[in-house]
């Protein structure tokens, strides 16, 4: 199917004059892999400030990732905490379960708190007010450099 890139260069282009006239302070893009990317930057002016991905522990693209970094672009995760028969089960993945229970945190706190800890920024949807306030507490634990590696070992791995 089409790509994102294939019909944005024109799309950029407007986009980057509303820049250029500070009626837009920033602009990003959305669902790029690292060759969308590769053909926007080739004649971009203006480098995007975020792309919006859908990134979480137990499914993430590394290689645009690090083109990102790379090149200065903010990864903005979406769907952070999977998507019920998509990215595999967060709350049920062992690794997980263990990792939160070392913190006394939720699984879906640890994976947030992945995201964060990696220089990411997220959104997420909740309509549960407490589950809102229980995910947004990510700054009372710091997980360990031996976590996150095997936290980050986990992609593609659901289960565990």
């Amino acid at each position: 199917g089409p790509r994102p890139s294939d019909a944005c260069q024109g799309t950029w282009q407007i986009l980057e004059a509303y820049h250029a006239r500070g009626v837009l302070k920033a602009i990003g893009v959305s669902n790029f892999n690292t060759q969308d990317l590769e053909i926007l930057l080739s004649s971009a002016k203006v480098l995007p400030a975020v792309n919006q991905i859908q990134h979480n522990i137990l499914r993430h693209d590394d290689d645009t990732i690090s083109f990102c970094k790379a090149h200065n672009i903010t990864v903005e995760a979406y769907s952070p905490l999977g998507r019920s028969n998509h990215s595999g089960d967060i709350p049920g993945n062992e690794e997980i379960k263990e990792i939160a229970a070392n913190h006394k945190v939720s699984a879906y706190q640890v994976a947030l708190k992945w995201i964060l800890q990696h220089g990411h920024v997220l959104t997420f949807q909740s309509s549960s007010q407490a589950h809102q306030e229980a995910d947004a507490d990510l700054f009372g634990f710091e997980l360990t450099a031996q976590e996150m590696k095997r936290l980050d070992a986990l992609q593609g791995n659901s289960t565990k």
